[in-house]
């Protein structure tokens, strides 16, 4: 059973043609909607992984910053946090003391917080996960080192994640885009049938 427009459309464009645009468009919206699914779905995965570095680094106290900014040399692997971390932040001369200037910085908690994680420039995560394949730099060993290096090394690990997952989705994102843009065509087809349809037969 047609409803109203179906029944315009097919006065506009004839039988064949109207089942031919409404087939194509309902193929269209259809693959949209898998595609939207799909790329949801993928987005989804990473985020047990941006909980759990958001809920370490809503844990980070007073006393955990103060800790580290104590160290006149830091352990090892701490350096080597700060040293991804500064990296991941676009520090040019990711070293202790830029670290030390980042932990001076009242807003550093702050700047972790709102990091634009969709915006990872490829060389940054490039780098960053070179980094993060250093024994050192696993989430555990540095638990025993410091809370804060903890929180900020499952931070490191998560916006990696994201990073992977968000540019896996970007073709997703384009396709999206241009079936919005192929079943706006049509809708705009149709229009233009409609309306010559009301030309002719006013006259």
């Amino acid at each position: 059973m047609f409803d109203a427009r179906e029944l315009t459309i097919e006065l506009a464009c004839g039988e064949a043609e109207a089942a031919a645009i409404r087939d194509s468009a309902r193929e269209k919206a259809a693959l949209r909607e898998r595609m939207l699914k799909d790329a949801q779905e993928l987005m989804l995965t990473v985020e047990p992984c941006l909980e759990e570095a958001m809920r370490a680094m809503d844990g980070v106290t007073k006393m955990d910053l103060s800790e580290v900014k104590a160290f006149k040399k830091a352990p090892a692997s701490l350096e080597r946090v700060f040293e991804a971390v500064n990296t991941m932040l676009g520090e040019r001369k990711p070293d202790w003391s830029s670290a030390k200037r980042r932990l001076a910085d009242p807003s550093f908690l702050q700047t972790i917080a709102t990091f634009d994680k969709d915006n990872i420039p490829s060389k940054t995560t490039k780098a960053v996960h070179e980094l993060l394949q250093d024994p050192q730099l696993e989430p555990e060993n540095v638990r025993k080192v410091s809370r804060l290096g903890y929180a900020l090394c499952l931070w490191l690990r998560a916006m990696q994640e994201y990073d992977k997952v968000a540019k896996s989705v970007e073709p997703m994102r384009a396709a999206l885009k241009a079936t919005d843009e192929s079943l706006g065509v049509i809708d705009a087809t149709l229009r233009e049938r409609e309306a010559k349809l009301v030309r002719d037969t006013a006259r």
